[in-house]
């Protein structure tokens, strides 16, 4: 009988010990995928990469003369020119804000030629990934090169 005492409170106290290590392990885990969901998942941009390259939309005058209107993106520069008329605007950009396929861009001016433009402007960009395309003031955009 009392053989069979000491058996139980050992077997219970094991199975205490090993439920509060598990209660443990739980809660650590728990902290661990709470903790590496909320690490830069606000500052990541989603399609930052993808905006990379040459941008180009062409078109016809009603007269029948030919235009474009090309977008540059590098790493933190862009580049902005078209013709006819010849018109060239480079400068610096930043992405502020990403939702879903939108992104919001502050564009600061540091050259210009040709064209009046404000030195800071912001601008969006609607991104088509499957369609290789952007849309920025409403005109589509067929991506031409890639950075």
């Amino acid at each position: 009988m009392l053989y069979n005492l000491i058996l139980l409170w050992w077997v219970s106290n094991r199975v205490l010990g090993a439920f509060l290590i598990l209660l443990h392990v739980m809660a650590l885990v728990a902290m661990a995928v709470y903790y590496f969901n909320s690490v830069n998942r606000h500052n990541h941009i989603f399609n930052r990469r993808y905006l990379l390259g040459t941008w180009q939309l062409k078109g016809t005058t009603p007269e029948g003369e030919a235009w474009q209107f090309t977008y540059l993106f590098t790493e933190n520069e862009f580049e902005m020119h078209g013709a006819p008329p010849e018109f060239l605007v480079r400068g610096t950009y930043s992405i502020v804000r990403e939702v879903e396929s939108l992104l919001t861009l502050e564009m600061k001016v540091q050259q210009e030629q040709a064209i009046d433009v404000p030195d800071f402007f912001v601008q969006q960009v609607a991104i088509d990934q499957k369609n290789q395309r952007i849309t920025i003031d409403g005109r589509v955009y067929q991506k031409v090169a890639d950075r």
